[in-house]
């Protein structure tokens, strides 16, 4: 009976000891876990800044050429940079065909202090191979993004090239089938990190039945309505043909006698095609008819 009593009491403080370990044991570990949190070594999700940080910056204007002959072979992305990246807005079938692409991060761009650049190379599949410049946001949301160089190695009938500016990007478009066409476009990136294209034809409704050629100078009569000084430019309403125009003008015509006009008075403008700048919209790049010279020919 001694004996057994002796039993039990070894065997109760046995099982203390060891419940007692396990207990140390566990605390120990969440002590460790929370030191880790505490000191930042539990990973987080990579973000487009760290991503953009790690490139190499390069400075403008850029002569952009990237081809199969001359494209890096690093700086591979992960699949999580590129869902990060969400390059799956950008090439819509990548889900489908992800295996068959191979996208690289090239390099970045300082275009404005107000929005991330990054250029990347994407390989689709083995004949194609496209340059893309991407501008983000502060909430890592794509803004605009553009295709600046394409090379195909399967038949060689389209390439693309680029010339990155501060505020600008001219591409060029090559296609040779039977015979060479060649295609310039240019767009201008504005304040908020959007592409818009920059045209050189246009048209007015001062001569609606042309085309209006950036710069061109143009003669014509219209009938003065009214001026408009409410906006960020100084406009003149007349009319031509029963058709309301509406140019930009820089009369001080409270001060000068000779630009004060009265209603349906005959006008000659001579006038051009200029670019402007709407501040209200990101500081896009735009066009306007604008005045040159105005000289009084009758009253009506």
């Amino acid at each position: 009976m001694k004996n057994k009593i002796l039993l039990i009491v070894s065997l109760s403080f046995a099982l203390c000891i060891s419940c007692h370990s396990k207990v140390e044991k566990n605390i120990d570990s969440e002590s460790e876990i929370s030191m880790e949190e505490a000191s930042g070594k539990v990973d987080a999700p990579i973000t487009i800044l760290e991503i953009w940080k790690k490139l190499p910056l390069r400075k403008l204007p850029i002569d952009e050429t990237t081809n199969f002959n001359n494209v890096a072979n690093d700086r591979f992305l992960t699949e999580e940079e590129i869902v990060v990246l969400k390059l799956d807005k950008i090439f819509t079938d990548y889900s489908q065909y992800k295996d068959a692409y191979s996208i690289r991060a090239a390099y970045k761009l300082e275009l404005s202090k107000r929005f991330y650049s990054i250029v990347i190379n994407a390989f689709k599949g083995e004949n194609e191979l496209e340059t893309v410049l991407i501008n983000y946001n502060d909430y890592e949301d794509i803004i605009d993004y553009k295709t600046i160089t394409y090379d195909e190695i399967a038949e060689s009938i389209s390439q693309k090239k680029a010339t990155i500016e501060k505020n600008f990007v001219t591409i060029i478009d090559k296609t040779e089938l039977e015979e060479t066409v060649i295609e310039i476009s240019k767009f201008h990136i504005n304040a908020s990190g959007e592409f818009n294209i920059v045209k050189d034809v246009f048209t007015s409704t001062i001569r609606p039945n042309e085309a209006i050629v950036l710069n061109k100078i143009y003669v014509d009569t219209i009938q003065f309505q009214s001026y408009n000084e409410d906006g960020d430019y100084q406009l003149l309403y007349g009319r031509k043909d029963y058709q309301e125009v509406v140019l930009i003008h820089n009369f001080d015509w409270e001060q000068e006698k000779k630009y004060i006009f009265l209603e349906n008075e005959t006008l000659q403008i001579k006038w051009k095609m200029d670019s402007i700048w709407i501040a209200g919209d990101g500081e896009t790049l735009d066009f306007k008819e604008t005045i040159i010279k105005v000289n009084k020919l009758s009253k009506e």
